[in-house]
């Protein structure tokens, strides 16, 4: 059911997905200027904000299921989630409509709608997962590449024709055709099953996501009330500025949770079969994503004005420096992807809300006290402790596993970094 080719054909998968944000993203600012393209960060913020209203809180849970549970039953579990989620996203919708009309944003209703089919992406996941668990790397590859060449494809006509707001087609174009070819192999799938009454029951799924469903609220709370706060506490420049440096930040800032998306499911088995084996995969990661994170701030203080100046433009100089430090926050967040993981195998979901708690709060009061004096670098200062803390200190002070924080300090040696990379091939191609 695993494979490395398949791990590797999802992890470039995400990557493309990743790149795909980040280019849409620099087009919108180069288009746009500085002040549509703050209105775009902050209608994005506020989109991220409230997601967890889709959300739920249960895509990594049914992650876990699925790898756990690999029967032909699955495909009905999809389906019914899927249900729950779609009747969630249009409430979503319909909630941040209502709150632009309050906010009387609601003329950049084609950047709302663009955005809108983005998150759709992310609510039908489940699809991607079921397809994950069984080793189908390949047919995401496949459905992604295909699917944003139809998109590019489809801008590239408008833009040629003068159609206005052409940019905004690429995300409906993109998820649309990406999600359909994907419940369309499921389906197919489906014809070819023999069916049984019984598949794990939903409910306790649930009951388990509700410390994560208040996580995810956090967690959004504390990654969305910088852009949130320098609205309303600074300017429009400050908003792009930062805006800018974070459409940056944030692809990078998904690179260890699609590594561990990709690697989930292998992680999950040994920790049910081979609890030596788990361990061991365990430190290889964590250690590999320690010195992928130092790699990356390096690259980011080396090149940061070259990547802004090149994609964006020299009209965002300011965002080069908050770009270097805002990239400090790799070094926590890298590692924590591999933690977070762990939280959810030991069925500790609860210190996941805890650690997103604190972390929320710190960053609001930061954010509270320092945006109106210092503006960024006050958001950028706010930022670093909030993550700081959930996804560093929080494992060595507060959850207190002895073989996580082994493990935590074990992850700074790099000299154990070739030995990891072949563990992990190693594990990765143990059938």
């Amino acid at each position: 059911m695993f494979s490395y080719k398949s791990s590797l054909a999802i992890f470039l998968a995400k990557i493309l997905s990743m790149a795909a944000i980040f280019i849409f993203g620099a087009f919108v600012a180069r288009f746009y200027g500085v002040e549509k393209f703050a209105s775009f960060v902050f209608i994005q913020s506020l989109m991220f904000f409230l997601s967890f209203i889709y959300h739920m809180g249960i895509d990594q849970l049914i992650y876990r299921e699925l790898s756990l549970h690999r029967s032909p039953e699955n495909v009905n579990y999809l389906n019914l989630v899927f249900k729950y989620k779609l009747i969630s996203f249009l409430a979503y919708v319909s909630i941040i409509w209502l709150i632009l009309f309050i906010l009387d944003e609601t003329h950049y209703e084609s950047i709302f709608l663009s955005l809108m089919f983005y998150h759709f992406s992310k609510g039908v996941i489940i699809f991607r997962q079921s397809l994950e668990t069984k080793a189908l790397g390949i047919i995401i590859l496949a459905t992604d590449v295909l699917s944003s060449i139809f998109a590019i494809l489809i801008c590239w006509f408008l833009y040629t024709y003068q159609v206005a707001n052409f940019l905004w087609y690429f995300w409906p174009v993109y998820v649309l055709l990406s999600t359909y070819f994907q419940y369309i192999y499921i389906n197919h799938e489906k014809v070819n099953y023999i069916y049984e009454k019984r598949f794990f029951d939903l409910k306790p799924i649930f009951k388990e996501a509700s410390p994560l469903l208040f996580a995810v609220l956090l967690s959004a709370i504390f990654m969305q009330s910088d852009v949130i706060m320098l609205k309303y506490f600074g300017s429009h420049l400050d908003v792009g500025t930062y805006g800018v440096a974070m459409s940056l930040i944030q692809p990078f800032l998904i690179i260890p949770t699609i590594l561990m998306t990709v690697l989930f499911s292998k992680l999950t088995y040994f920790y049910m079969r081979e609890k030596q084996t788990f361990w061991i995969m365990m430190k290889s990661i964590t250690n590999i994503m320690f010195f992928l994170a130092l790699a990356t701030v390096t690259g980011f203080y080396l090149l940061s004005e070259l990547v802004v100046h090149t994609f964006f433009g020299k009209e965002f100089d300011a965002s080069v420096e908050v770009l270097r430090l805002l990239s400090i926050n790799f070094l926590f967040t890298f590692p924590a992807a591999v933690y977070s993981r762990y939280l959810i195998l030991e069925r500790e979901t609860r210190h996941e809300l805890r650690k997103t708690l604190l972390a929320a709060m710190l960053n609001i009061i930061l954010n509270y006290l320092l945006i109106p004096q210092y503006g960024v670098k006050g958001a950028v200062v706010s930022s670093l402790v909030a993550y700081f803390i959930s996804d560093f200190a929080y494992y060595l002070l507060f959850y207190r596993d002895i073989r996580l924080i082994r493990i935590l300090v074990n992850s700074m040696n790099i000299f154990l970094v070739y030995f990891s990379l072949n563990s992990l091939r190693s594990a990765l191609s143990n059938k």
